[in-house]
């Protein structure tokens, strides 16, 4: 009872906070005060209604309910603060970091931080385009946000490339332990050619307590209103039992279908296969599974959609359990 109080009067007092910055915000834009240092808020709530087809069960869930103050103090210092108040039913802090950029191009930050791995897992819950992450991105990347320094490069021209490299505590989300040794984190993008982005990336560490080397690479390509993107991750986990050797994959492609009239602004049509693989080392693909995805992006109501999907599982050596149906509404803002 204590504990459910506690979470109360957190979740009321950082509602009144955001209230109040929103208020602050809004009195410094009348005031004509300059724009660049004013805090800037941003959000995204996703909720959803799913039907599992294979076990007849249904639920309603609000999946995230995210927060975001970001601003710059000065010319070469910004910050973000990022807590979602429903992450699956709970209340996180996840961002939490100040970036200096002595440099065009050139960034330092220091905080708490998704680790730089994996282009899916580093979305965003509202850019994503399909109601449920990759396995990549749920399983792969499972607990890789972290307290730690990430130094960033992007040059910009003919070839556009970036560099990241970061070292980072391996105690995981708003935890902060005292390390003998710490993880360190790299990821390289390139675009070699217009629409085109290229990437790659490494982890060495902990990861979720145990010791882990991570390998991630992936390409997309975009073309006027068609977007096609894959990646493949291979996750080697050491613990004092033994070794086990994860891998998983995903390809998907969407189309933008840009609407003139009434209160749709697009409608945009996906479909992705993905796979996981629990042990490499029993070559069982287990499970893979197909997605279709239907968003609709309203116009009047701006930066608002309503997401329609259908997830079919695939086991072999389990019955099929996961199968299931999504409506979603996100909100943007």
């Amino acid at each position: 009872m204590k504990e459910k109080t506690t979470k109360t009067f957190f979740s009321s007092f950082l509602f009144a906070f955001i209230l109040l910055l929103t208020a602050n915000a809004a009195q410094a834009q009348k005031d004509s005060v300059t724009r660049t240092f004013i805090p800037e808020i941003d959000g995204v709530i996703r909720a959803k209604f799913e039907y599992n087809s294979s076990t007849g069960k249904s639920r309603f869930e609000v999946r995230n309910a995210r927060f975001m103050v970001t601003g710059y103090v000065t010319k070469v210092f910004n910050y973000k603060a990022e807590v979602d108040l429903s992450d699956e039913g709970q209340i996180k802090m996840l961002d939490a970091y100040v970036k200096f950029i002595p440099l065009k191009g050139l960034s330092f930050t220091l905080g708490q931080q998704k680790i730089p791995f994996s282009t899916d897992n580093l979305r965003s819950p509202g850019t994503l385009n399909f109601s449920n992450r990759s396995f990549i991105a749920k399983r792969i990347c499972k607990d890789l946000r972290d307290i730690g320094f990430l130094a960033s490069y992007q040059h910009d021209g003919p070839f556009p490339f970036a560099i990241h490299a970061g070292v980072l505590n391996g105690s995981g989300i708003n935890t902060a332990q005292w390390m003998k040794m710490h993880s360190f984190a790299s990821r390289l993008e390139l675009g070699p050619w217009k629409g085109c982005s290229l990437t790659a990336c490494y982890f060495t560490g902990k990861v979720g307590g145990y010791n882990a080397d991570m390998f991630n690479a992936g390409f997309n390509y975009r073309y006027k209103n068609f977007f096609f993107d894959m990646e493949y991750a291979q996750k080697h986990t050491r613990d004092t039992i033994g070794n086990f050797h994860s891998n998983g994959a995903f390809a998907y492609a969407l189309y933008e279908i840009p609407l003139k009239k009434g209160i749709l602004r697009n409608i945009i049509p996906a479909l992705r296969y993905d796979l996981y693989t629990g042990d490499m080392e029993k070559g069982i693909i287990e499970p893979s599974r197909i997605t279709s995805a239907v968003t609709l992006g309203f116009h009047k109501v701006s930066w608002a959609d309503i997401r329609i999907s259908y997830e079919k599982y695939f086991y072999k050596t389990m019955p099929d359990l996961d199968d299931k149906a999504t409506i979603e509404f996100i909100a943007r803002f």
